[in-house]
């Protein structure tokens, strides 16, 4: 008996150190994933048999270790089968891996690993179906995020997507829709200012869609892509979709979503902001989420406008506001400038990603922000790409803008 419970002590901790859910890419396997589990009968014969002077096996077993033997071979497949859900998952496929780890928890319901990796799982499918969610059709995300929040509560940031995702449901229900044929536009259809004007908001959105598609080399819904979402929203509205603060004029997050409060007077910011948020639609579909917000905030900014003169004085104030400070490291600089606090801070880091992105361009050639986002779909970091393709470091290339401003 005492080797039998030294058996399943051991087979636990290891399952334990080896199926720990990571975050990063670089994803625990077990070095049982082609392994067969054993049956109850062959882990009961290991742990204790007999044989007859006729060298036949007699299992000499209690109904005990039995039913303990069970609850190893049970365990060990249910290990299997996670192992085979995080190949899954890092391979993309996250509905196998939602099966598999289902499976895991109908053995086991209450493992804390099985339950985490299939949050996680759960989360990622969840961003996915938000990301091409159509009108109405966020439903189905919110379910999966719904589930996820329920088997790891303790994971607060999910908690609070999900209440955002619910508020963009309640605030949106009832929204007009109208399609182009690159973009659909949802909108409050009383207010008649913009139930009038969402012709001319398209062909904003259109002619931006033909210029990006040109200079990515690649046109996002021709590729499969759904048209492209635009929400526009009153400002109280935005804020309580969006969680941001007053500064902002937009997001994308799979959405394009823009504070519109009287079009009449805001018209012309709201063209900038249009195309700003469409460089980033681009931007995702073309690089995916690995493009580091410097340089996606940088050429967002570059391309609000369509006309030369106006990218170039909006580059000189960037430039004028940065002299005589210090520059953002680009690692602070790599997500989530958006979701930063200090307004001040924010308004430099947009800067200096305008700054340095308008830079590169002039020293190495208006295709090189462009080559480094493509990059990043096939897995290459920027920072190896900018390396490869001019000969010096991207840091280097921030101390060289530092002495030049």
């Amino acid at each position: 008996m005492k080797g039998l419970l030294g058996a399943i002590a051991l087979l636990l901790v290891c399952a334990a150190g080896v199926y720990a859910w990571k975050a990063s890419r670089d994803l625990p396997h077990s070095e049982e994933t082609s392994a067969q589990a054993a049956t109850p009968s062959e882990i009961a014969a290991e742990l204790g048999t007999t044989r007859t002077s006729l060298g036949t096996v007699v299992e000499a077993v209690d109904p005990e270790l039995e039913a303990r033997a069970e609850a190893i071979a049970l365990r060990r497949q249910a290990v299997a089968l996670n192992d085979q859900a995080l190949v899954a998952l890092e391979s993309g496929d996250l509905e196998r891996a939602i099966e598999l780890l289902e499976s895991c928890l109908a053995i086991d319901p209450e493992e804390a690993i099985f339950r985490r990796n299939l949050a996680e799982t759960l989360a990622r499918m969840a961003g996915q179906e938000y990301e091409q969610a159509t009108a109405g059709s966020i439903r189905r995300a919110i379910e999966w995020l719904e589930r996820a929040v329920e088997l790891a509560p303790d994971r607060t940031a999910l908690a609070d997507r999900l209440t955002r995702w619910r508020t963009v449901e309640e605030t949106e229900d009832g929204f007009w829709v109208e399609s182009s044929e690159h973009f659909e536009l949802a909108y409050d259809g009383s207010r008649d200012e913009l139930l009038w004007s969402a012709g001319d908001l398209f062909e904003i959105l259109e002619a931006a869609y033909l210029e990006l598609g040109e200079l990515f080399g690649r046109f996002p819904v021709e590729h499969g892509r759904p048209r492209i979402r635009v929400v526009l929203y009153r400002k109280s509205e935005f804020d309580g979709v969006t969680g941001l603060g007053h500064w902002a004029g937009g997001v994308f997050d799979g959405t394009v979503r823009v504070p519109v409060e009287d079009l009449g007077r805001e018209k012309s910011i709201l063209s900038a902001v249009l195309r700003h948020e469409v460089v980033h639609a681009f931007v995702r579909d073309v690089g995916g989420a690995s493009v580091p917000a410097w340089l996606d905030e940088g050429l967002a900014q570059r391309f609000e406008s369509p006309e030369h003169a106006h990218r170039s004085a909006r580059t000189q104030r960037a430039r004028r506001r940065l002299e005589g400070g210090e520059l953002f490291p680009l690692e602070r600089l790599r997500e989530g400038i958006a979701r930063w606090t200090n307004a001040d801070e924010i308004r430099r880091a947009y800067d200096q990603s305008l700054a340095l992105v308008a830079w590169l361009e002039s020293e190495y050639g208006e295709r090189l922000p462009f080559e480094m986002i493509i990059a990043c779909r096939d897995g290459a970091s920027v920072e190896d790409t900018f390396a490869t393709r001019t000969g010096v470091g991207l840091e280097v290339a921030l101390e060289t803008l530092r002495e030049d401003l």
